[in-house]
């Protein structure tokens, strides 16, 4: 099973900003997850929305649907 550091971003205006200032790929896993590869380590964006509570969804979906 891959391993996966977690970043989240509230707006996607920041989600763009971020992927433009580092050299990479980024892959589409859904909507509001992305996936990347930077220094041979593996990372997921998650677009949480502004918000706890909608961040707090998202992370519960995460967890309910990827270990």
């Amino acid at each position: 099973m891959q391993e996966y550091n977690l970043i989240i971003i509230a707006m996607k205006e920041e989600e763009e900003a971020f992927i433009k200032s580092l050299p990479i790929e980024v892959k589409d896993f859904s909507d509001n997850l992305k996936t990347f590869t930077y220094n041979n380590e593996n990372f997921l964006i998650m677009r949480g929305e502004v918000g706890k509570g909608s961040t707090c969804f998202h992370l519960g979906y995460l967890d309910a649907r990827y270990k």
